[in-house]
């Protein structure tokens, strides 16, 4: 027998069938839970991916922006 902080004392189970459904049962949550993790984690390193593509796409156009104000900058003050 073992204390359970949310479900108090819990009993060992004595059927064997009963145990290996409820063994069962829990396993396949565990691997549920293990699998859904394994895609938002996929899913969440895919979306910070394409966010650096994008936050590098944005750099790259903020910089040629700077660029060509410079350029306009020194034309200018030729004239």
């Amino acid at each position: 027998m073992y204390e359970d902080p949310h479900h108090g004392e819990g009993k060992s189970i004595e059927n064997d069938t009963s145990r290996q459904v409820t063994f069962s049962k829990r396993r396949n949550g565990l691997l549920k839970k293990a699998f859904e993790l394994s895609v938002s984690s996929s899913l969440l390193e895919a979306s910070s991916l394409n966010l650096q593509a994008l936050e590098w796409q944005h750099l790259k156009a903020e910089s040629a922006n700077m660029l060509k104000t410079v350029e306009d900058l020194e034309v200018s003050r030729r004239y």
